[in-house]
């Protein structure tokens, strides 16, 4: 299974479609893992829910990958629990449901490597399939934050602490 954190109005998610990488990936595993299983997951909670789901399916839609599901995780307890701190942010899990790999999707987070990048979701994929460990398991994700709802709290005021003087 790949997970991938996702947010249409991110310009690096943006990127990854219209550079092809998302399609890239989808090939290249179909040729070593016939069933695996690509999900987008979108925990963005800064814009109305509605919205979310139609700036989503849209954008896939545009793309010609409307095959994608969507899980709207809108609470964000999917992507507290994983930890997503990115769009795109990047998981693989094994068959035996084991979570093999998290990080940034490639090494070209400024899209100019074209096919001299090093897909980090293809290689553990491949490791996955061979029997062998995933190489690196982890790496830093790349891309916007991830818009998760703050619980009703507001945002913490910046600045001075209360009760510090001037």
């Amino acid at each position: 299974v790949v997970l991938e954190w996702f947010n249409p109005g991110c310009p690096y998610c943006r990127g990854i479609y219209d550079k092809g990488v998302v399609e890239d990936i989808q090939k290249k595993i179909r040729q070593v893992d016939p069933e695996f299983v690509y999900l987008a997951i979108n925990s963005t909670a800064n814009q109305p829910k509605e919205f979310v789901i139609v700036q989503s399916d849209e954008f896939l839609e545009k793309q010609e990958m409307s095959e994608i599901p969507v899980l709207l995780d809108y609470d964000g307890v999917v992507g507290r629990l994983y930890e997503a701190r990115t769009t795109p942010h990047m998981f693989v899990i094994d068959p035996e449901g084991k979570l093999i790999y998290s990080g940034a999707i490639s090494d070209d987070r400024n899209f100019d490597k074209n096919d001299k990048a090093t897909n980090y979701v293809i290689n553990a994929v491949r490791s996955s399939v061979s029997g062998t460990d995933a190489a690196p398991s982890t790496v830093r994700p790349w891309g916007c934050s991830v818009k998760y709802d703050d619980g009703g709290k507001g945002r913490k005021p910046r600045g001075r602490s209360p009760g510090r003087k001037p």
